[in-house]
């Protein structure tokens, strides 16, 4: 979603999208106010689409935006003008001027489209965000219930798989039996009757903890030479009403007799005797009245009072980085090069250096791909595994259930300790499943930036088919003896024949020194002649 028309579209004023966070594309004041106002999710409500919210702000007035699907070739742009004004009025509306998709080449194949601006609930906030809804989960069906009576902004908390607890009746110790005994009570205990109307007696009871703690409960004891029930401590009760007849109490909503144990009544058996008291079942539930502000602050105090983590040298991690941003601290026995014996070896022969970083960074990618399929194949295997034993485990469960059935499945037998939640890790969207996907993502794109042409190399060497390893062979030791026969020609016989020349000079005269004469030219010559016949005429006038 961009700010302005068409013809301002552009990724500079992109101010809300869905999926991948494109934030470092918008730029502007104005963009960056309208981005911190709009949020825009996929949402399954009412068969997929888009939720945008807008946030308060200030000011009034209209402002044109486009919507539009991010598509990959240009032949398929679609957009839709979207206008969005703030108004004084209490409930929001919105108003669907055209039906059709507008395009900016050829015809669309979206569309229509309706906009709906009824407030939403706080369950489809919960399955815009998570994709969970009250209709499909009890846990949040029931914590949206809870939140629902309070009639103001609150923080719910609840544990997986909750057990009801066992509570006293809310019933008065007068009204007691006037209304557990008849199905229309006196007029002073009427109230009681549309709280707690009269129902069929229930077969299957609610499964509850065992972990009771001691209250202030009404109670009965019946008095007589039948079956005993329970175990109820005389201590736990604050008001006793004794019974010598055979007591028929009426089954009424949401209060059962509890005798002590892991069973509840709502009829007595004939003839039967015993301490119990008139109880409910409340669900272990708590509600924090809290204003979203309140909840927002509390939240940046948890953040700002986390303390900030080590950045220097311990014992579990002695590497660090050292003023200049150079890696410091790995010991000796697990580098792969000495550092002192490669700067010597750089400041001689420097390109051997690069050669050899070259290979040790193509051992290290090799092993890097390595450890990464390797693990893959680890995760895989405990995803398979872990995803069965948790479907077995599942399926025993119910099975177990079913076969006790009759005294209130599992649970009632173990209580509180049933309650054990296991996490479905292994699901589509669990987060072993998530962390093998990013892992299988991240081997594939190592394998891809992997791999070198060296095609141009050998290619020409197929022309020789099956005897290409053969041509090979001989053409790199040609290749060779070339190589030797250049050295040993231009360098090595001049030398050698250089130092037998001197070692036969000095051999036939030992005593000579060896004279360098310059090289005259020929008008030195001349001169030279020109002075000796001067020197000859000279004598000969002397005779």
């Amino acid at each position: 979603m961009t700010k302005g028309g068409f013809q301002e579209w552009s990724w500079k004023s992109l101010v809300a999208e869905t999926g991948p966070d494109w934030s470092s594309y918008s730029s502007g004041q104005a963009v960056l106010i309208w981005r911190k106002r709009l949020s825009l999710t996929r949402t399954k409500l009412r068969n997929w689409g888009l939720s945008l919210i807008i946030r308060p702000g200030t000011g009034t007035g209209c402002q044109d935006f486009i919507l539009a699907p991010h598509v990959e070739s240009s032949k398929d742009l679609l957009y839709w003008p979207v206008k969005i004004c703030i108004t004084q009025q209490a409930q929001p509306s919105a108003i669907t001027d055209r039906f059709t998709v507008l395009t900016s080449k050829g015809k669309g194949d979206w569309g229509p489209i309706n906009m709906v601006t009824t407030p939403t609930t706080p369950d489809d906030t919960i399955l815009t965000a998570t994709g969970i809804s009250g209709f499909n989960n009890n846990w949040l069906l029931l914590t949206e219930q809870a939140a629902n009576m309070t009639l103001q902004s609150c923080v719910v908390c609840m544990g997986a798989r909750p057990l009801l607890r066992i509570v006293p009746a809310a019933i008065s110790g007068d009204c007691l039996l006037p209304l557990m005994n008849k199905d229309n009570p006196p007029e002073k205990c009427s109230q009681w009757d549309t709280v707690y109307p009269v129902v069929t007696t229930v077969v299957n009871k609610p499964i509850f903890s065992s972990s009771v703690a001691r209250a202030n409960f009404t109670c009965i004891n019946m008095i007589g030479g039948g079956t005993r029930l329970g175990k109820l401590p005389d201590s736990w009760c604050w008001y006793t009403h004794m019974l010598t007849a055979n007591f028929k109490p009426v089954s009424r909503a949401d209060v059962w007799w509890w005798c002590g144990g892991n069973r509840l009544l709502s009829r007595f058996p004939p003839t039967s005797s015993g301490l119990c008291a008139l109880v409910s079942l409340l669900l272990p539930i708590t509600v924090h009245p809290m204003s979203v502000s309140e909840l927002m602050s509390q939240v940046e105090e948890a953040k700002l009072s986390r303390p900030k983590r080590e950045v220097h040298p311990t014992a579990e991690n002695p590497t660090y980085i050292d003023a200049i941003g150079v890696p410091r601290g790995v010991p000796d026995k697990y580098k792969l090069v000495n550092q002192v014996n490669a700067g010597l070896e750089s400041s001689i022969c420097w390109w051997c250096t690069v050669n050899k970083n070259v290979d040790r960074i193509n051992y290290i990618h090799f092993n890097v791909q390595r450890l990464g399929n390797w693990t893959q194949q680890g995760f895989e295997a405990v995803h398979g595994q872990l995803s069965a034993t948790s479907l077995m485990a599942f399926q025993n469960r119910i099975a177990v259930d079913m076969l006790l059935a009759e005294k209130g499945g599992v649970c009632s037998m173990f209580g509180e300790h049933c309650c054990t939640f296991i996490p479905n890790n292994t699901a589509s969207d669990g987060s072993l499943t998530v962390a093998l996907e990013g892992l299988r993502t991240l081997n594939g794109k190592m394998k891809s930036h992997s791999g070198i042409d060296s095609s141009m190399w050998d290619s020409w060497m197929n022309v020789f088919g099956k005897y290409k390893t053969l041509i090979s062979s001989i053409l790199v030791s040609i290749s060779v003896f070339a190589a030797v026969l250049v050295l040993c020609g231009c360098c090595c016989i001049p030398c050698i024949r250089s130092l037998i020349d001197r070692l036969i000079t000095k051999a036939i005269d030992p005593h000579s020194t060896a004279q360098m004469f310059p090289l005259l030219g020929p008008e030195d010559v001349y001169d030279d002649l020109g002075t000796e016949a001067e020197f000859i005429s000279m004598d000969c006038a002397v005779d």
